[in-house]
């Protein structure tokens, strides 16, 4: 899944049938109201609300929609973080104030997109455990996420 930084950086890109995008926020990145978006590549009617239907600047026909989900809560993150030589499990702070029921993670490094999975969600947290380590480095291990309950 490709990921950019705010909703409105979709107005930027045609989608292709099957198209997601994660986007980590609105106005900031991280400030809560990012979100996975399809590609419609029929809509031509629909108006570009700033937040749940985004048209492409000088394209009248296709739309990015958000996913919703009914009744949910949702908030996106980015993170960077340094991994150890043998660390196989990193922490990641969500602050959600419920458990989430799914978690979506997308590697921003090459080091992160190792083969991983998601363990003990709480309302504030999860661990992201790789089948091997990612290796060691300064802030090598980069993850978008989002989190929805």
């Amino acid at each position: 899944m490709i990921t950019v930084n705010l909703v409105t950086d979709l107005r930027t890109r045609t989608g292709t049938p099957a198209s997601n995008i994660l986007t980590l926020g609105k106005t900031t990145a991280g400030d809560g109201m990012g979100g996975i978006f399809y590609w419609d590549s029929t809509d031509s009617t629909t108006s570009d609300d700033a937040m749940n239907t985004i048209q492409v600047t000088g394209q009248s026909t296709g739309r990015w929609k958000r996913v919703l989900i009914p009744g949910s809560i949702q908030k996106t993150g980015s993170v960077l973080m340094s991994g150890g030589a043998l660390q196989t499990t990193f922490g990641i702070t969500h602050n959600l104030g419920v458990v989430p029921s799914t978690v979506f993670l997308s590697a921003t490094t090459a080091a992160a997109s190792g083969a991983r999975f998601v363990t003990n969600k709480t309302a504030t947290q999860f661990i992201v455990n790789y089948t091997a380590a990612p290796g060691a480095g300064t802030n090598n291990v980069g993850l978008d996420w989002l989190v929805i309950a």
